[in-house]
């Protein structure tokens, strides 16, 4: 499926933030993750596949390069509950993406949870 306009935008801010992220500049990486969740809440509804991976990234950098897994678990949480209640709006190829990438958050919040406890 083609990426709209609004989800190219994300998504390359998403790629910023990953290139940041794994060139050490963890200050701009923080910066680009934000700004890109902003971006994603204001122009992307709750249930885009888009949105729901950046989530899903920016969670992980939390939880496996800046040590916090309750900011971790915060973002892959609040992305994940407010697909669910909107993802019977979303049209049917962004769907079964957005069923896909909240399987992909479930089971990233479930292994942190379990990485946490034990």
């Amino acid at each position: 499926m083609a990426r709209t306009v609004d989800q190219e935008h994300v998504f390359e801010l998403q790629d910023a933030a990953l290139s940041a992220l794994a060139a050490g500049r963890h200050d701009a990486a923080r910066a680009t993750f934000a700004e890109a969740t902003r971006l994603s809440c204001e122009v992307l509804p709750p249930a885009d596949p888009v949105r729901l991976a950046l989530a899903g990234a920016h969670a992980g950098a939390w939880f496996e390069h800046w040590d916090n897994p309750d900011q971790a678990l915060d973002i892959a949480r609040t992305a994940y509950e407010d697909a669910v209640f909107a993802i019977d709006d979303a049209p049917e190829q962004q769907y079964r993406e957005a069923v896909r990438e909240l399987s992909q958050l479930r089971d990233q919040m479930t292994f942190w949870a379990f990485r946490i406890t034990s």
